[in-house]
């Protein structure tokens, strides 16, 4: 782990949540290790087959397929900025 890493999480994480909302930072028991045994816990599941996509589908939608499955990762585009008053318009 990054020395700072969990302080800059919770910062970033706190500005980006919802209002009031809760969320917890956690520092996994072996940081070096756990992106591996997380990635062969998945590999070694019946579902696994799930969040797979064959060559053909990756033809016809390039490297900017995402597969949507129990592990992924869901896109919430950021809001449009609301337009700003201009003084005189107050």
């Amino acid at each position: 782990m990054l020395p700072g890493m969990v302080a800059r999480l919770n910062h970033d994480l706190l500005e980006m949540r919802p209002f009031q909302s809760c969320f917890h930072v956690e520092v996994a028991a072996s940081p070096s290790t756990s992106a591996f045994y997380g990635a062969q816990k998945l590999a070694r599941s019946v579902d696994f087959a799930k969040t797979l996509f064959t060559k053909e589908e990756y033809k016809i939608h390039g490297s900017d397929m995402f597969k949507m499955h129990e592990s992924s990762n869901v896109y919430h585009p950021t809001p449009k900025a609301l337009p700003t008053m201009a003084k005189d318009q107050v």
